[in-house]
């Protein structure tokens, strides 16, 4: 998948669905070690309809002298359970771009699920989640990846 396809995939989905926003429920922000985003990133998460389902978008930088690294996870989720405690599932598709000291790429597209432990109050406040992010490309299936998450609901 090139870069235009990518792009045009994110314009097309949050385009799409900021026609729902009215609808949202419950919106995060947060800070995300491992996980969909590959490294550390900073992500927003809505939800689109009253049942769960929803989406979520972040952008993370790790730079150093020899190397450096862009990624951008796009997802869509639904989240099962209730009262704030809920198991996440998702699926989605992370760019990456940059250079590292072992591999010079120019970009690359993961695909990501999610399988996460989350607590989001109902009312808003302090939100993790935890669990796997297995990770997948051409001919690459890594199953047990972690994800950790911390931030704030409203």
């Amino acid at each position: 998948m090139n870069k235009g396809i990518l792009l045009s995939f994110m314009i097309f989905l949050f385009a799409g669905l900021s026609a729902d926003l009215y609808a949202q429920k419950q919106q995060s922000a947060y800070v995300e070690i491992l996980g969909n985003g590959l490294l550390a990133t900073a992500n927003y998460d809505f939800d689109l309809t009253e049942d769960k389902w929803g989406a979520r978008i972040g952008i993370g930088f790790v730079g150093g002298q020899q190397s450096s690294i862009l990624t951008v996870p796009v997802m869509v989720r639904k989240l099962l359970g209730n009262n704030g405690n809920y198991f996440e599932v998702g699926a989605g598709a992370t760019y990456a771009s940059g250079r590292t000291d072992f591999d010079d790429f120019d970009s690359a597209v993961v695909g990501t699920l999610s399988l996460q432990y989350r607590r989001q109050p109902v009312d808003g406040g302090f939100t993790f989640k935890i669990g796997l992010t297995p990770l997948f490309a051409d001919g690459f299936f890594l199953p047990l990846f972690p994800g950790l998450s911390l931030g704030y609901s409203w």
